[in-house]
């Protein structure tokens, strides 16, 4: 076959690549989650309940806008930063999962959990969000109540408790400035001044708020303790839009107190050991009382009927989550978290995210555990995971292609290749390079020489000394492979790397006469396994070298051609394996 047919070949196998890589995403646009695919900071793919999410339509967003446009506040754009640097380094290194504002195209802020997963190989990133807005202002609100009540009972003064309010609302609600209203120098309400609107329920809370400073002024005259108003609680906890769950942990917490004086250090590996105990200890939680929206999320028609079946809808290892909730009290932990698996009443699988924190109610220890429904987002995630799959497997599926075509046209090329691979693998590892970095480096180690598909082979294997014509065309072979690689996106810095690999220090290398902090790191690691693995291979035309000239060539041009600390490490690998 003639070379342009190779070439051919190629391209026509890299549009297939492309062609899968969008089939891949065909999913995203079938779900009902915003998810947005971001690279090099632009987004560059969007589906419908984004355009829902945001305000903005898919023509306004791909391509078009940079992710930072969209965030609310400047120090999660910093954060962002960070935890991009570090997925781009290593994937585990950053958080999936976090919370964060964001600003639709009307200037409303919302509230959303963002999951992000990197495509493997790829500066691209798949981004779901998640509409918390409604679950955050309902915690937010809850929070303020429980903070604000502990300041009204624990006021000494009318100052005291004045400043308490003020503090805690501006905490909690956000609000820019709090102005008392006084008749006759006694404070008998507030004013909210806020830099975003209020709907009218937050602002019959906030009304709500004002009513109880007052009603505690007055019960700090006549010295009385103030209950607080436990109807508004409930009407928030009754139409909260997420599912909510009040237990009382006093009997259980005393129980794993009585443990503590016995003698018992670690609590959760004695209950662990010793079930029957643990499980004495669970039944003393007392399930209180629950919202409507906990009713429709676990399928069950009363209050009733949930709350006597709620211990059997708790798997097992959520038990242990119970335990663990019950001795970070003891420890003095006041709110924590947790995801886990549990069933509705019908007996469906639901994957939950829980969040909990303690109130006080008449000399009682109460919980209010906030319950999101996140089963919807896991399929999604487990549907892009398996996206990703088939994405990295077309993508090993391209690798082996194109050191296929390599090997048609030169089987030495070929084994020369796989056999470099393995070299700056090694390095890599000793210069304790990142994942990415390392995996960049073999892939160019296995694609280095593919320039040389364009080559005749009868120059490539030829016996004797190379003409001036041949020797220039054989260097045109970084070019080749360069022009060949770049044209795949997630190969792009593998193609640098390919260009510059016969590039040297003093200037010398070509196609480009680069010099030393000219070349890429990579591309100097591949230049010098690029040596090793030529002077120590044997060829048609001559014998392998001695691995005393290999160290020889090194160590005479270390600093003039190859790189020091490069050079070093590859002595000892050498020095390793001819023991």
């Amino acid at each position: 076959m003639e070379e342009r047919d190779y070439i051919g070949d190629l391209g026509i196998r890299m549009g297939s690549y492309q062609d899968m890589y969008d089939l891949c995403n065909i999913p995203l646009e079938a779900v009902g989650t915003a998810v947005a695919i971001i690279e090099d900071d632009i987004i560059i793919r969007v589906n419908g309940a984004f355009e829902d999410l945001t305000g903005f339509s898919r023509s306004e967003v791909e391509n078009k806008k940079n992710w930072k446009e969209f965030i609310a506040l400047e120090e999660d754009i910093e954060r962002l930063e960070k935890y991009k640097a570090l997925r781009l380094k290593d994937p585990s290194l950053a958080p999936r999962s976090y919370e964060l504002c964001i600003n639709d195209r009307y200037g409303n802020r919302k509230d959303v959990m963002v999951t992000v997963s990197v495509i493997p190989k790829t500066r691209r990133f798949v981004v779901s969000l998640m509409d918390i807005t409604e679950s955050k202002k309902t915690d937010k609100l809850l929070k303020m109540f429980t903070r604000l009540n502990q300041k009204l009972v624990s006021a000494k003064n009318i100052e005291e408790l004045v400043e308490n309010f003020s503090r805690v609302l501006k905490e909690y609600g956000g609000y820019r400035e709090i102005k008392i209203r006084q008749t006759k120098d006694t404070p008998e309400g507030f004013d909210i001044i806020s830099d975003r609107d209020i709907d009218m329920g937050e602002r019959l809370v906030l009304d709500g708020i004002s009513q109880d400073m007052k009603y505690g002024i007055d019960m700090l005259k006549t010295k009385e303790k103030l209950a607080y108003t436990e109807y508004q609680y409930r009407s928030i906890f009754e139409n909260a839009p997420v599912a909510l769950l009040e237990e009382d942990i006093t009997d259980a917490v005393a129980y794993l107190d009585r443990l503590r004086l016995k003698g018992v250090e670690d609590l959760i590996s004695y209950l662990g050991i010793n079930p029957r105990e643990a499980d004495e200890c669970l039944n003393l939680l007392k399930f209180d009382d629950i919202n409507y929206a906990c009713l429709k999320l676990y399928k069950a028609k009363s209050k009733k009927e949930l709350l006597e079946d709620f211990p059997r809808l708790v798997p097992e290892f959520c038990r242990v989550l119970f335990i663990k909730k019950l001795v970070s009290f003891l420890s003095g932990e006041r709110e924590g978290e947790f995801t886990g698996v549990g069933h509705t009443l019908e007996g469906r699988e639901i994957y939950i995210y829980s969040r909990w924190f303690t109130i006080q109610s008449r000399e009682r220890l109460k919980t209010i555990t906030a319950i999101l429904d996140l089963t919807e987002e896991k399929r999604l995630e487990s549907a892009l995971r398996r996206n990703l799959e088939e994405l990295y497997k077309t993508f090993d599926q391209v690798i082996d292609v194109l050191s296929s075509i390599v090997k048609v046209k030169d089987p030495y090329t070929a084994t020369h290749q796989r056999r470099v691979a393995n070299i700056v693998y090694k390095i890599g590892l000793r210069l304790d390079l990142s994942t990415d970095e390392i995996n960049r480096l073999k892939l160019a180690g296995l694609l280095h020489d593919i320039g040389k598909i364009a080559l005749p082979a009868e120059i490539l294997n030829k016996p004797g000394r190379l003409s001036k014509f041949e020797l220039d065309l054989i260097k045109t072979h970084p070019i080749i492979g360069y022009e060949i690689i770049r044209k795949v996106d997630f190969l792009s810095e593998v193609a640098d790397i390919i260009l510059q690999h016969h590039e040297r220090l003093d200037g010398s290398g070509y196609p480009n006469g680069l010099k030393d902090k000219e070349i890429l790191l990579p591309a100097k690691i591949l230049g010098v396994a690029d040596v090793i693995e030529a002077m120590t291979s044997h060829r048609p035309y001559r014998p392998a070298f001695p691995v005393e000239e290999v160290i020889k060539e090194l160590e005479v041009n270390k600093g003039k051609l190859y790189d020091s600390h490069i050079v070093d490490i590859c002595v000892e690998l050498i020095s390793e394996i001819s023991k």
